[in-house]
């Protein structure tokens, strides 16, 4: 995965300073990644990037806003997203809901934040 998000920034950044005549990455460096290994921070992981529009004051509730998976997730329109193995990964879409409603603590998810310094 890590090739594609590679080639995609490479091609993005060659083509906007083509546009532009300009030289240089786009990006800061370096791009950081946190690797997803155990089935917790996965668990938290989904949460919070759902979370995030609510976090960030985007909307009072991040059940509302329009551009999160969230919804994707619970509704029967088509999607690309893997929506079974999202949803059978908390046992079942009511499991999937209650999970996002419950006070979910942001300090624990304090790790999923990359920061530069």
């Amino acid at each position: 995965m890590g090739n594609e998000f590679s080639s995609l920034f490479k091609s993005y950044a060659q083509a906007i300073n083509k546009a532009h005549k300009r030289t240089g990455g786009l990006f800061e460096e370096p791009f950081r990644r946190i690797v997803v290994d155990n089935e917790t921070y996965f668990t938290e992981l989904i949460y919070y990037i759902h979370h995030n529009p609510q976090k960030h004051g985007f909307v009072n509730d991040f059940r509302d806003y329009p551009h999160s998976s969230y919804q994707s997730l619970l509704h029967v329109a088509p999607t690309k997203l893997n929506r079974d193995e999202v949803i059978h990964w908390f046992g079942n879409k009511e499991e999937f809901e209650n999970f996002h409603i419950r006070e979910q603590s942001l300090n624990i998810l304090q790790k999923c934040i990359i920061e530069f310094d």
